[in-house]
């Protein structure tokens, strides 16, 4: 995939195009993006993630993006404002906020009927599995 990113810098902006395969992590690609700055501090290739402007969030919101994340998974866009940001794993447990939510998922039948779950910006993932944003208790439903 090729995406026409902006990086955020401490200094400037610099537009970019990134090229990467759908299957890498967006860890994969904040790593490459860190060792090819020439103005990136050293050491900052550890548990990097990238940090996307949110256009929904309204003026200076931004969300973290989780590292483990597939690129064709990360919701990412040409025309993206990025910048590097270091991995909290605040994603490694589910009940954490992911942001401001601009919609709810209600379940309306099953078991976990009646739960409703805040939804940010952006993808979220649904089912059974640990790793997911919104996890359910029904069998029937997949793992994600």
């Amino acid at each position: 995939m090729r995406l026409k990113l902006t990086l955020r810098r401490p200094d400037a902006p610099v537009d970019l195009v990134v090229t990467a395969d759908a299957t890498a992590t967006v860890a994969d690609v904040a790593r490459t993006l860190s060792i090819a700055d020439p103005r990136a501090t050293p050491g900052s290739g550890q548990d990097l993630t990238l940090r996307v402007s949110d256009p929904l969030g309204g003026i200076g919101a931004t969300r973290l993006i989780d590292g483990a994340t597939t690129m064709a998974d990360s919701s990412l866009i040409s025309g993206s404002t990025i910048e590097l940001a270091t991995d909290t794993g605040r994603f490694r447990s589910p009940d954490t906020s992911r942001g401001t939510a601009i919609a709810t998922l209600r379940v309306l039948s099953g078991p976990d009927a009646g739960r409703e779950f805040a939804l940010p910006s952006g993808a979220t993932v649904v089912g059974r599995d640990r790793d997911c944003d919104v996890r359910l208790s029904d069998p029937m439903v997949s793992k994600r």
